[in-house]
């Protein structure tokens, strides 16, 4: 099979930027991992930045094919409402088991996420990156949807941005103790749980 360099690239690239963190990796090093010169990067890239832009785009494409996957819409607040109610309390315990073990055991995903975690304080694009995946950017999208449920009669009445944070921090905690917790397994069926007591606590039709 012919050797995919620029592949090799961006996947090296994204585990020595998750363990040393961007600004601690420099073009040498890059090179090294994947095993060739450092010239021969410069075929494939500018330098690190368009590694780094690369590695975020394709980031955004697989989350999207993984929303798809899982028949998620992304951007449409109505549709995704719209989603939410016709499912039943154990289908979206599913949908969120898959996205926990797709942040926490899918390589790429994994690793970009570390690499976050890493350079957020350093580097205020990557913060920004980081806010938008797994802080403020889901807090803001789960309350819009969250906002609709009620406004459609299938939430009891309550804050919109209260019962998102209700609901998604157990998630982003979960997700965090992940790489250190031994017992990950308990994982699994806490967020089931989470997902239909938070259910049953709010909505006004429960389906499980």
């Amino acid at each position: 099979m012919k050797r995919n360099t620029k592949e090799e690239i961006l996947m090296e690239s994204l585990r020595l930027f998750a363990y040393s963190g961007y600004s601690g990796v420099t073009m040498r090093d890059i090179a090294e991992k994947v095993g060739i010169r450092q010239s021969s990067l410069y075929k494939h890239f500018t330098g690190k930045q368009e590694i780094f832009d690369s590695i975020v785009e394709r980031m955004d494409a697989e989350y999207k094919a993984k929303l798809d996957k899982i028949k998620l819409v992304h951007d449409d607040s109505d549709k995704r409402a719209e989603q939410y109610i016709k499912k039943t309390l154990s289908s979206m315990a599913d949908i969120g088991e898959a996205l926990f073990q797709y942040w926490t055991q899918d390589e790429y995903a994994s690793l970009f996420r570390k690499m976050l975690i890493v350079e957020q304080y350093h580097n205020s694009d990557l913060a920004a990156i980081y806010d938008k995946y797994f802080l403020s950017g889901v807090v803001d999208f789960q309350a819009m949807i969250i906002s609709h449920l009620i406004e459609k009669g299938f939430f009891k009445q309550g804050n919109p941005r209260l019962l998102a944070i209700e609901f998604y921090g157990p998630f982003y905690l979960m997700i965090a103790a992940y790489d250190t917790e031994k017992d990950n397994a308990s994982f699994k069926e806490l967020m089931r749980e989470h997902v239909k007591s938070f259910g049953k606590s709010h909505a006004v039709f429960v389906e499980e």
